[in-house]
């Protein structure tokens, strides 16, 4: 049973205009979700964008209430094979 089956059945006595609105909102939204969400910073790491990087890594380490050091040592760990 699809979710485009339930949405239909709910809204029979609204127009088509409002049934497409109502089942494509979802793709309006994760295309804004893009705009909002950072880069990865492996992906930053590995094109050389390193301002970008500090930049995120600051802003996860302050929303973790972790110091940006210990984030930069577990990333060096990581680069090196090892476990952590």
């Amino acid at each position: 049973m699809s979710l485009t089956k339930e949405i239909a059945g709910f809204s029979q006595d609204c127009s088509r205009a409002t049934f497409q609105i109502v089942t494509s909102a979802p793709l309006f939204l994760i295309a804004l979700i893009v705009f909002v969400i950072p880069e990865s910073p492996r992906w930053l790491l590995k094109t050389g964008k390193y301002d970008e990087f500090v930049k995120i890594v600051q802003r996860a380490a302050k929303f973790n209430k972790v110091g940006i050091c210990k984030i930069l040592r577990c990333i060096k760990v990581q680069a090196r094979g090892a476990p952590t």
